[in-house]
């Protein structure tokens, strides 16, 4: 997965996605050599975290199946789905975090002198204090 990745980056370095725009399987095999199981296998990854998406099936008129076509998103629009991903993991985990800061300070007496207490709890507190930036950035890409 890792050799067909730094191909498609490479591959985009070299233009190629940028001129013709969009790529079927066969075309990837081509330029690559790799084989068509580890091309979809790959493809399939990369659809998953949303850097390629993929054309609908379509058929001909004797409704034989065209190939897929294959598109890499942006490396800046995918990286910023990352990012709302990880926001929206920590939006969602507000409450556990609250829950453990809580805990934490409940439990101070006992746990204040074990290594890493202060670290973990100021951790914690700096998560819980940056989710409202984090909502509200979400918000922003949402409408």
């Amino acid at each position: 997965m890792k050799r067909f990745f730094h191909i498609l980056v490479d591959l985009k370095k070299q233009n190629y996605f940028c001129t013709r725009g969009m790529l079927t399987q066969s075309q990837i095999k081509k330029l690559t050599n790799l084989s068509v199981g580890a091309i979809s296998q790959g493809l399939k990854v990369l659809q998953n975290r949303k850097l390629v998406e993929v054309s609908p099936l379509e058929r001909n008129k004797n409704g034989k199946k065209l190939p897929s076509i294959y598109r890499i998103r942006s490396l800046s629009f995918a990286g910023m789905n990352r990012i709302q991903s990880l926001f929206g993991t920590i939006i969602e985990w507000k409450p556990i975090f609250q829950e453990m800061k809580e805990n934490l300070k409940n439990n101070e007496g006992d746990l204040e002198n074990l290594k890493g207490y202060s670290e973990i709890r100021e951790f914690i507190e700096n998560l819980i204090k940056i989710t409202p930036t984090y909502e509200n950035v979400t918000k922003f890409f949402k409408s």
